[in-house]
């Protein structure tokens, strides 16, 4: 009988070449694991490597996972930049609006843009025979160029807006990285700090275990940046749209620290914030917390247009959303702060929640 904690888990999967990285890392910490999907004969042409270890011990594998720092010394180094707009792309009818939001934002802040897609080869056999094995290099190959052509295509029409006066010109670079999507983004993120990571979400209406979707979701989860989500049905073309900003709190001395990062964000749009908190108790004392933390920011940050708002909550987002509407409020912001594993697969986070729920741009702020 195997016991519990005996159960092999996938902790990431992730191409032949870094699944074997973190494999060593994980080997150094005592930590066993296998490697599934591993074509022995020709491992460079072996992609979509499962990596797995022992349940008993995901919760600290997870954690080396997360920290990035296990790739430090793989693939290309990118140097830090803190002006930096990361923007995962992904070549849909959607790509051009995010790219829209991202050099707008660049072009205030006076930084550039990585046009940042990553592509999952197709996964191949070790039970193939060898002439398929050449067929499926020469299918990778196919696959690479059609991916190149993509990215000149949205390199074209990006050169198009901007010889035309619809994009702001500022300088970017674009990067194609082979991998599992929000794998590639948290670790290039690690390596470079971006100021913001950008990305597109479907909203409401459409179903939120597509694509884009679920991939920013769990960047949101994981990453240790501040990542703006923006929705495809937003109603503004830029950040000259985003006029006022609620920011959302929960009374966590961390919203404090939380802000400071979500100052720095708005101050280039010359933004209003207002500062909500979801209600679900009734004590009264809960308003005078609020206008007290108002107090607090509006003598440090004595720049901004600051006010507050309680507003009840039964478990929905009822009274958020009419709020949303009836005071213009074209962002939301909220701090999402790290948990283990097992809390982040059993208790989604507010920050998710919101990801699926509104057609609003979510700007979370991540802490540890």
């Amino acid at each position: 009988m195997v016991m519990a904690d005996d159960r092999l888990v996938t902790l990431a999967t992730l191409t032949y070449a870094k699944a074997q990285i973190l494999q060593n890392v994980l080997n150094n910490e005592g930590i066993s694991s296998a490697l599934f999907n591993v074509n022995v004969i020709q491992p460079m042409a072996s992609y979509g490597v499962k990596v797995r270890i022992h349940e008993k011990d995901l919760e600290r594998a997870s954690q080396i996972l997360e920290s990035g720092t296990w790739l430090s010394d793989a693939g290309e180094n990118i140097d830090p930049e803190s002006k930096t707009v990361l923007l995962p792309v992904d070549f849909s009818d959607y790509t051009l609006k995010t790219c829209r939001f991202a050099f707008d934002y660049a072009d205030r802040i006076g930084g550039n843009v990585i046009l940042f897609h990553v592509f999952f080869p197709p996964i191949y056999s070790s039970m193939l025979p060898q002439e398929n094995e050449v067929n499926s290099i020469e299918e990778y190959n196919m696959v690479m160029k059609e991916v190149r052509e993509k990215m000149d295509a949205l390199i074209a029409d990006i050169e198009e807006l901007i010889k035309a006066g619809n994009m702001p010109r500022c300088e970017y670079k674009e990067k194609i990285y082979e991998g599992v999507s929000e794998e590639e983004i948290l670790h290039v993120a690690a390596k470079i700090h971006p100021a913001i990571i950008l990305m597109g979400t479907k909203g409401r209406h459409r179903d939120s275990e597509s694509l884009i979707g679920s991939v920013t979701a769990e960047v949101i989860e994981r990453s240790k940046d501040t990542v703006v989500a923006i929705p495809e049905s937003v109603r503004c073309e830029d950040f000259s749209g985003i006029r006022h900003v609620a920011f959302m709190t929960n009374f966590d001395p961390r919203d404090l620290e939380a802000f400071e990062s979500l100052y720095r964000f708005v101050k280039p749009l010359n933004a209003k914030i207002t500062i909500i908190h979801l209600d679900s108790s009734g004590n009264e004392w809960n308003e005078i917390k609020l206008n007290s933390i108002k107090e607090y920011l509006k003598k440090r940050y004595s720049d901004l247009e600051l006010g507050y708002k309680l507003l009840p909550y039964d478990g929905l987002l009822r009274e958020l959303d009419e709020f949303v509407k009836k005071e213009a409020i074209d962002a939301i912001s909220l701090s999402k702060y790290r948990k283990n594993v097992f809390a982040r697969l059993f208790n989604p986070s507010m920050a998710k929640r919101m990801l699926f729920h509104t057609d609003t741009p979510l700007v979370v702020i991540n802490r540890k």
